[in-house]
């Protein structure tokens, strides 16, 4: 084998190591200097949630029978928690 046929395939070998040590660096090392904090909330904290007296169950898929069951299930558990729901699918409200 030649000599410029060795010192590419040692190149190629050097460039995957580095490559795989940076894409470990990267998935690693730099997910521990990110941070989050809420600067804002959108509920008032100390003020107690509005009972809502109705609730329409809407669902947008392309399947009207996943529509539907979706819609039934939503319904039944919201009435198990004590809500008044309506299904889009049969809405007479």
């Amino acid at each position: 084998m030649p000599q410029h046929f060795s010192t590419r395939i040692r190149v190629a070998r050097l460039c995957a190591l580095f490559l795989t040590v940076m894409t470990i660096f990267m998935l690693v090392v730099l997910p521990s200097f990110a941070s989050t904090k809420i600067v804002h909330r959108w509920v008032l904290t100390g003020v107690p949630m509005p009972r809502l007296k109705k609730i329409l169950v809407r669902d947008v898929v392309e399947n009207y029978l996943t529509r539907q069951h979706f819609e039934d299930e939503m319904e039944r558990l919201l009435a198990k928690a004590g809500d008044e729901s309506f299904k889009s699918h049969s809405c007479k409200v």
